[in-house]
């Protein structure tokens, strides 16, 4: 919570709100209402920047440094006062994480099991004119972009389109028309049998980037996107765009302090240059981290090795779903649902994942926020029935009745296992994270879809969700 953040801010550097309202030119009365919480934090808050910079210049003791990377989880405290700021500033915002979360979560539900069907042929375009050396400005940018798109759809064999940019990104969200064309002629070129790589900018912001994790997650279902992180803080003065065809072309542009009025952006087609430009791709790749996994149906097994240690891990756990989870299912109603599809793992992996549970309750807590159970004539869905080799499988009434009650068992034999009722869950929906660990998103109907990212801002986001959901504030 920003107000808890803040107070532990001044309280680690002794700072009084009268001195803090001056480093930010704001009132010593505002400072202790936004202390206390009741004032929150505006959503774009102008003060922010002065308040992390005043704080990073007040970090010098060890002691200091080693309790706040211990709360944000950093190996070492930046070096650099304009870096430790930055880190101040993003952890501060950690509150107003959590209501970036529901807009990602629905375009989540929305988008889960988007697909696209592979041309049988690539659809060559006319362009209006031939691709010039030099644009300039977003709108010679949005140009060169567009002949790039033409040009990849142009080719007869497909390849891994390669996509970075840390600059400012009104080029493509500030003309509605270059927007739908820029959606439109994604998924034209993943349905000619392209898959993208994009490495994601996080220094702008954990409000732009959920933004734009919300934006990709209709292409990252298709299975032929690959979302990267560079994890470390940048400077933020110089921004790139590397637009890569390895095949075809590429689109490269910079600019400084995200000023992009008459910018030059360069198209190359000479192959020469291309290599040379994938070679500097794959250098910031091999710095970067994959945002997130993807698991569908042809990753079953290793979701399930991952699901497994992601449970394992310590820290405590909250699962937020429509339906009970397989690790708290009675072994006889995976017996009765095995039987019913002898082809299924049902039986051999809810024993693991009990097994890991159980052994985890022991010292670690496991919340589940549950929706409340359908009406009893309802046909409910067995989740991840096709992750576990039974597509389709659904709950007999009295399975899905003897799975409810072994619930209230577990709450009286584990003393830190929590079960309490949730409104407002999506229907096919689970949500699992740890603080220390990281998230699982999942699509828990038929065809399911998990999202799996332990991205550290991220984390915080859904972390913070997660827990003002527990305690009530949903």
């Amino acid at each position: 919570m920003f107000s808890q953040r803040l107070d532990l801010l001044m309280e680690l550097t002794g700072t009084s709100a009268s001195v803090l309202g001056k480093a930010c030119a704001l009132d010593s009365s505002h400072v202790s209402r936004l202390r206390r919480g009741s004032r929150p934090l505006p959503k774009n808050p102008s003060f922010l920047s002065a308040m992390s910079a005043f704080f990073a210049r007040r970090i010098r003791a060890d002691y200091q440094k080693k309790s706040l990377c211990e709360l944000m989880r950093l190996d070492a405290w930046p070096a650099e006062e304009a870096l430790a700021a930055k880190t101040i500033g993003m952890w501060l915002q950690g509150e107003e994480m959590s209501s970036q979360v529901e807009p990602l979560l629905r375009s989540f539900i929305r988008a889960a099991g988007t697909s696209v069907k592979k041309e049988e042929a690539p659809q060559p375009r006319r362009e209006t004119e031939a691709p010039r050396a030099c644009y300039y400005g977003p709108e010679g940018k949005r140009t060169a972009v567009a002949q790039l798109f033409s040009k990849i759809l142009q080719e007869a064999t497909p390849q891994t389109v390669l996509l970075f940019s840390d600059e400012e990104m009104g080029w493509l969200y500030e003309d509605p028309n270059f927007a739908a064309l820029w959606a439109r002629e994604c998924v034209r070129v993943l349905s000619a049998g392209n898959r993208v790589r994009i490495i994601h900018a996080i220094h702008r912001g954990i409000h732009e980037m959920l933004e734009g994790v919300t934006k990709w997650v209709p292409l990252y279902m298709t299975g032929r996107v690959e979302p990267y992180y560079y994890p470390r803080l940048r400077d933020g003065v110089f921004q790139r765009t590397l637009f890569v065809a390895p095949k075809t072309a590429a689109v490269v542009s910079g600019s400084v302090d995200r000023k992009t009025g008459g910018m030059l952006h360069a198209f190359y087609d000479d192959p020469a240059a291309i290599g040379a430009l994938v070679l500097e791709y794959e250098n910031l790749l091999a710095l970067c981290r994959p945002l997130m996994q993807i698991f569908s149906r042809e990753r079953a097994a290793e979701f399930w090795d991952t699901y497994i240690s992601f449970l394992c891990a310590k820290g405590d756990m909250i699962c937020l779903g429509s339906l009970p989870t397989l690790a708290t299912m009675p072994e006889a109603v995976a017996a009765s649902l095995q039987a019913r599809a002898p082809q299924s793992r049902i039986l051999e992996t809810r024993n693991r994942l009990a097994g890991t549970l159980f052994e985890f309750l022991k010292t670690g807590r496991y919340t589940e926020l549950l929706a409340g159970p359908p009406p009893d004539d309802a046909d409910v869905p067995l989740p991840f029935a096709d992750l576990l080799g039974a597509p389709g499988l659904r709950y007999t009434r009295e399975e899905y009745q003897a799975h409810r009650a072994h619930l209230e068992s577990l709450k009286k034999q584990y003393k830190n296992y929590r079960l309490r009722a949730a409104d407002n869950v999506p229907d096919n929906l689970t949500l699992c994270g740890k603080d220390s660990r990281g998230i699982l998103m999942c699509k828990n109907d038929t065809p399911s879809v998990v999202f799996g990212f332990d991205e550290p801002n991220m984390t915080s986001a859904f972390w913070e969700y997660l827990c003002r959901r527990a305690e009530g504030h949903s």
